[in-house]
């Protein structure tokens, strides 16, 4: 099994400058480079602010929806305080794990 782990990706750092694109870039990069693995781990700071805006969070999911669009034999089977199947996108895709 391949897993993934992106951390400090800090989508939206420098928001409204020359920069603002930069983690957005950075994070297509990651992407594409693990389509191929089983699962992903996003180990924490996947955005610059604890309340991103609807854009920031718009932008990230046109570039995750990726990793929604590949197979993988992974399943998640157990998730915190919530009963796996009712969450919502858990069986499609490689599944991807975000810690807070």
């Amino acid at each position: 099994m391949k897993i993934a782990v992106l951390s400090d990706i800090h989508l939206g750092y420098a928001w409204g400058t020359e920069r603002g694109d930069d983690p957005f870039d950075a994070l297509k990069e990651a992407v594409e480079r693990i389509l191929d693995c089983d699962m992903v781990l996003i180990a924490g700071d996947m955005f610059d602010s604890k309340n991103p805006g609807v854009e920031i969070l718009s932008r990230s999911m046109e570039i995750i929806v990726k990793l929604l669009m590949k197979s993988s034999d992974a399943q998640l089977i157990e998730g915190i305080g919530k009963d796996i199947d009712s969450l919502p996108l858990t069986s499609i895709g490689i599944p991807v794990v975000a810690i807070h």
